[in-house]
């Protein structure tokens, strides 16, 4: 019977020592995921402030053009792309292109090779 109960206590030793390394090993890997998570959650922060200060900031700059705009009535293109290239250029490929639209009608745009075609369209007689 003393070999039956080393055999008993032996297991029953393996199953507690196997017990408390899942439950650490458990512990660990919840760590690891919640460290990850906030990792995750921090750089989305940092994404998500530095596309609000550059959306913010061509904002600004787009208000600029339009109160330019505004006091002198009489700009031309070349004028237009010089204001719009500062945008455009400084936009880390968020501004594809920047269009001015009077009333309904597309007055101005930059970059000009790509859309001057469309330069005098009237939005307001399209069809959706």
């Amino acid at each position: 019977m003393s070999k039956y109960k080393r055999i008993v206590v032996s297991i029953i030793v393996f199953i507690l020592m196997f017990s408390l390394f899942a439950f650490t090993a458990y512990i660990e890997y919840k760590r690891t995921v919640e460290s990850d998570i906030q990792t995750l959650k921090d750089k989305l922060n940092v994404t998500r402030t530095n596309l609000e200060s550059n959306i913010s900031s061509k904002i600004v700059a787009i208000n600029g053009l339009k109160t330019y705009v505004e006091l002198d009535k009489t700009f031309n293109q070349e004028e237009y792309e010089n204001f719009a290239k500062a945008v455009y250029e400084s936009s880390n490929d968020i501004v594809r292109n920047i269009t001015f639209i009077t009333d309904t009608t597309i007055t101005h745009v930059y970059p000009y090779e790509e859309s001057e075609n469309i330069i005098g369209l009237n939005l307001a007689k399209q069809r959706a």
